[in-house]
């Protein structure tokens, strides 16, 4: 969680959506000392610490089939000693681990990022589409008149392109786990980035 007390804004993080990215470019741009940088990663979380009920959130979806490669990719490179392979049988089977935890074990990233947003609370947020972050961002830094420092770095890419990996990783069976297990992120993806696709295609 980033909170800009003088905008009143709270950007909320969550693993493999660009978070540390985003972190980065928040501290090295825009955050002061007497605002807020920790690892909550749900608004109501945010809430019940001392954010504003009248702050404006912020947070990033992201194709719940690319997070999880672009989590394995992550752990792979970072993780040696877990001995990940790289091959598609082997990410079929730290899948399947993760998302069923099998015998306690599961290596990748599987909290689902519709939670981040679920708030009943009556709150002003915006959701942005991991496909279109660097427009988001420039949106960001025109409407709030940032003076860049430094721009925004992808910290942690994978060398590989996920969204083309996606038919060569998944079959038929791992695609329609992954789905029943996080419709409501893929429901919310395909909503938020509809809409993001017809504002900034229009521009």
């Amino acid at each position: 969680m980033i909170y800009i007390k003088r905008h009143n804004i709270c950007f909320i993080t969550t693993s493999k959506n660009a978070s540390i990215s985003i972190k980065k470019f928040f501290r090295d741009n825009v955050v002061q000392p007497d605002d807020v940088v920790n690892k909550i990663n749900r608004i109501i979380i945010a809430i019940e610490n001392g954010v504003p009920k009248d702050a404006k959130f912020f947070g990033i979806i992201r194709n719940p089939y690319e997070r999880f490669l672009s989590s394995y990719f992550y752990i792979s490179r970072k993780y040696p000693e877990l001995g990940f392979t790289g091959t598609c049988a082997d990410f079929e089977n730290q899948l399947k681990m993760s998302i069923y935890n099998c015998n306690g074990n599961g290596n990748l990233h599987k909290n689902g990022q519709s939670k981040m947003f679920d708030c009943k609370e009556d709150i002003e947020k915006e959701i942005w589409c991991f496909d279109f972050l660097k427009d988001h961002i420039n949106s960001f830094i025109n409407e709030y008149k940032i003076e860049i420092v430094f721009p925004l770095e992808h910290r942690n890419k994978t060398s590989l392109s996920t969204k083309n990996l996606i038919d060569t990783y998944y079959n038929e069976e791992t695609k329609n786990m992954v789905y029943e297990r996080y419709q409501r992120d893929f429901e919310l993806y395909d909503e938020v980035k509809e809409k993001w696709s017809r504002i900034y295609n229009a521009q």
